[in-house]
């Protein structure tokens, strides 16, 4: 962010606050030498939170992650510039992130019912895409819901996705889904 920083540290040992004190003293330092300044850079002392759930881990994750689009800097949380999401989301990056997180395909998990709010007056086989990408229903519950087994659910989503490819229109389709996704985020 351009006036604060998010960060979401696993430690071993109780070591964040020397960890945090030759980070941001560190960073001080080369930032005042490359643009010769001198003085604080950050103001304040830093804020920590001890996670010990996944599920908080899950929700602070989301939070910091859809930050910049709160703030109307980005569009998508993983186009901004100055986040880990596209790294994990893509699962490549600097070895400094742990690429392994419990849940994280639950990290953007919009609940099934807003979900089901946004798609309501979509097509059946946009709808089964969708409860699958973004509710992360698996194909054996979304069968359940239309009356159909798991296999013909995986057909319907494999031939969805081929057709995205195809269809400019569908495409334009999702992404105004997933706008109104991460924009409903904030409404809480």
């Amino acid at each position: 962010m351009p006036n604060h920083l998010h960060l979401l540290i696993q430690t071993k040992d109780a070591n964040l606050s020397l960890f945090m004190k030759r980070l941001l003293g560190v960073y001080t330092i080369r930032f005042n030498r490359r643009h010769k300044r001198y003085g604080h850079l950050f103001q304040g002392r830093y804020k920590a939170y001890l996670i010990d759930e996944d599920s908080y881990f899950l929700q602070l994750s989301r939070y910091i992650h859809l930050n910049p689009v709160k703030a109307k800097l980005t569009q998508t949380p993983e186009d901004y510039s100055w986040s880990s999401l596209r790294f994990f989301i893509k699962s490549f990056g600097p070895d400094y992130l742990h690429k392994d997180i419990t849940g994280k395909k639950e990290l953007y998990r919009l609940p099934v019912p807003q979900l089901q709010k946004l798609i309501k007056d979509k097509d059946t086989n946009f709808q089964i895409y969708c409860l699958w990408k973004y509710g992360r229903l698996t194909q054996r519950k979304i069968g359940d819901i239309y009356s159909r087994t798991h296999a013909a659910v995986s057909q319907n989503i494999h031939r969805f996705q081929a057709g995205i490819t195809k269809d400019k229109l569908i495409g334009q389709e999702l992404d105004r889904l997933k706008s109104a996704i991460y924009m409903s985020e904030f409404k809480d």
